[in-house]
């Protein structure tokens, strides 16, 4: 599975556990670390990544400005 991890849950160690199980992980803080939620949405979706979050603002991004994203998991909950 390929993600890219916003940069509120970019740890390392995050990072380096689901490089071990074979997934593609990318990292906000790695691209771009002052690059906006909607660029990110729009990279994951043209690389066909899962965005793994904290931050509640992708989900209005998602739900109330109806940008599409393959998939997005909110890590704070």
């Amino acid at each position: 599975m390929k993600f890219l991890l916003d940069a509120c849950v970019s740890s390392k160690s995050l990072r380096d556990r689901l490089k071990s199980l074979g997934h593609d992980v990318s990292s906000a803080l790695e691209i771009d670390p002052r690059a906006t939620d909607k660029f990110l949405m729009e990279l994951a979706r043209s690389e066909e990544r899962v965005i793994l979050t904290e931050d509640k603002d992708f989900g209005e991004l998602v739900f109330l400005k109806k940008l599409r994203i393959r998939g997005s998991y909110d890590s704070s909950k």
